[in-house]
C-alpha cells in the first residue's frame, strides 16, 4: 500500500501533466471585425420572444454614440450570460459607414421547461423525478423552480432567484425543502422542512449586502436526536449577508470570483431550544491558464459556537467524505464535527466549448471538460483536532455543461486508505453542496 504522501505526488504529476497539454494562445479578432474606436450607431437585438427588450438593453455597457472595443463586447456577454435565461448569445458587429452596428442574436430557453429531476447525495444515494423551471417570470428573468423526486430520499424543492442585473438596486431570492429520508448519519428517521429567505441591495454588478432568514423543523422519532427531547423542534436563525460575484460566463466559468460571507444567529429571542452562531465563508477562485484551460481555486470553512447536542441539534454537525466533500473517500463520517474545512484544486480542460442545439422546439447547449482535482478537508469540535483529522483525496474526471443544473461531474478518485479508486458522480459544482446540510 502506497503511504498519503506518495498518493499526492501523483495528484501533482496528474495536473502538472494536464496542463501542459494542449495550452493555446488566445485567437486573434476577426479580420472582417469594424476597427475599434468608431463610434456605435446602433444596437439591434434579434430573437426575442418573452424576455423584455429594456432588460436585454439595460444589462449592456455598450453605447449608442460611443466608441465601439472588443473589451466592451465582451462584457456585454457576460452580462447577458447571467441572466441564465438565453441557450445562445452571439454578439456580431457591423462596419457600417464609418461607424458600428451591434447586432445581438439570442436563442431563449423555453419559457416554462419541464425537466427531468435527480440528486445525489453520499448519505442517501440517487434520487429521480420529475420538475418544471421558468426563468422568465414578468420578462424579467427571475428565475424559479419547482420538482419533486423519489429513490434514496423523498423530497420536494422550490427555487427563486432574481439576476444579477447591471444596473439593479435590489434582490431577492429563497428557497424550501421538504424532505422525509433516513438520517444515515445521526441514526433516526427524518422528516424535515427547511428554507431561506435573503434580499437586500445591489451595489453596482458584483456586490450584494442583505439579511437572510433560515429555518429549519425536523421531525424525529428518537428523541436523543432532538435538544428538546421532542418529536418535533425548529432552529430558526437570522443574519447577514454579503456576495461577491465577477464570473465572467455563469454557464461555462473561466475567470472571476464568487464569494459569499454570511453570520447567522440561532435560538435567542427568535425561539427554539438551539443557542448558536454560524459563520460560513466561501471562496472560488476562477483562473484562466489560456484558452481551454482553466484553474478552479475553491476554499469553505464554517465556524460554530456552542456545543453539538446542547447547544446545537446533533443534525447540524458537518461530515466529510465523498462525492460533494473529499473525493476519494467512500464514507461521509470520515471526519466529523461542529465545524469544517473543504479546499478544492481542480484544472479544467476544455474538450469540447459548450454549443447550442435544439430539441424538439426547445433551445439547449451541452460541453465537455476533462478534470484532474485534488480536496482535502478537516471537520472538529476542539482546535485541537483540526490538523489530526485533516484528509485529503485526488483524481481526475469528466464534466458535461448542460443548462439548469450547470455541471453532471463522473469522477474517479483515490485517498482513503485501502480502498483504491472510489467512484463519484455528482450533480452541479461541488462547490454547490458545500453550504448544504444534506450532501
Amino acid at each position: 500500500m502506497q503511504p498519503p504522501a506518495i498518493h499526492w505526488v501523483m495528484v501533482c504529476k496528474f495536473i502538472a501533466a494536464a496542463a501542459l497539454i494542449g495550452i493555446s494562445s488566445l485567437s486573434p479578432a476577426l479580420a472582417a471585425e469594424p476597427a475599434e474606436g468608431l463610434p456605435v450607431r446602433e444596437i439591434r437585438i434579434h430573437g426575442l420572444r418573452y424576455t423584455r427588450e429594456s432588460l436585454v438593453r439595460n444589462q449592456l455597457t455598450s453605447r449608442v454614440g460611443e466608441p465601439y472595443s472588443r473589451e466592451t463586447i465582451a462584457r456585454d456577454r457576460e452580462r447577458l450570460d447571467r441572466l441564465a435565461v438565453f441557450s445562445s448569445i452571439q454578439i456580431e458587429p457591423e462596419a457600417a459607414g464609418g461607424a458600428v452596428v451591434i447586432h445581438i442574436r439570442i436563442a431563449e430557453t423555453s419559457r416554462w421547461m419541464p425537466f427531468p429531476a435527480f440528486s445525489v447525495v453520499e448519505e442517501n444515494g440517487v434520487s429521480v423525478g420529475a420538475g418544471l423551471k421558468t426563468a422568465g417570470i414578468f420578462g424579467r428573468a427571475i428565475s424559479a423552480s419547482f420538482d419533486a423526486r423519489l429513490g434514496g430520499q423523498q423530497e420536494i424543492e422550490f427555487l427563486l432567484d432574481s439576476p444579477w442585473g447591471l444596473r439593479d438596486k435590489t434582490w431577492f431570492g429563497g428557497e424550501i425543502h421538504a424532505r422525509s429520508r433516513t438520517n444515515e448519519l445521526d441514526h433516526f428517521p427524518e422528516k424535515a422542512l427547511e428554507g431561506e429567505a435573503r434580499g437586500g441591495f445591489q451595489f453596482g454588478p458584483s456586490l450584494r449586502l442583505g439579511g437572510r432568514f433560515e429555518f429549519l423543523t425536523v421531525r424525529a422519532d428518537t428523541p436523543e436526536a432532538t435538544l428538546s427531547d421532542k418529536r418535533t423542534e425548529s432552529t430558526p436563525g437570522l443574519g447577514l449577508i454579503a456576495a461577491y460575484d465577477t464570473r465572467d460566463l455563469w454557464s461555462d466559468t473561466h475567470r472571476g470570483w464568487q464569494n459569499v460571507v454570511t453570520v447567522t444567529r440561532y435560538g435567542g429571542f427568535l425561539g427554539g431550544p438551539a443557542n448558536f452562531s454560524k459563520t460560513v465563508v466561501d471562496i472560488r477562485r476562477y483562473q484562466p491558464l489560456a484558452k481551454k484551460h482553466t484553474l478552479a481555486v475553491f476554499s469553505f470553512s464554517t465556524f460554530q459556537s456552542g456545543e453539538v447536542g446542547v447547544d446545537i441539534p446533533i443534525y447540524r454537525d458537518f461530515h466529510l467524505g465523498g462525492t460533494n466533500s473529499i473525493r476519494g473517500w467512500s464514507d461521509l463520517s470520515a471526519r466529523v464535527g461542529k465545524n469544517q474545512l473543504i479546499n478544492t484544486v481542480e484544472y479544467r480542460y476544455d474538450l469540447v466549448k459548450p454549443k447550442s442545439f435544439r430539441v424538439f422546439g426547445a433551445n439547449f447547449y451541452a460541453g465537455l471538460k476533462l478534470a484532474v482535482f485534488g480536496d482535502t478537508g478537516s471537520a472538529w469540535d476542539e482546535g485541537s483536532q483540526f490538523s489530526r483529522n485533516f484528509i485529503g483525496g485526488g483524481g481526475v474526471g469528466l464534466r458535461l455543461i448542460v443548462p439548469f443544473i450547470q455541471m453532471i461531474r463522473v469522477d474517479l478518485a483515490f485517498g482513503e486508505s485501502g480502498k483504491g479508486l472510489v467512484p463519484h458522480f455528482g450533480i452541479r459544482e461541488k462547490a454547490f453542496y458545500h453550504p448544504r446540510r444534506v450532501r
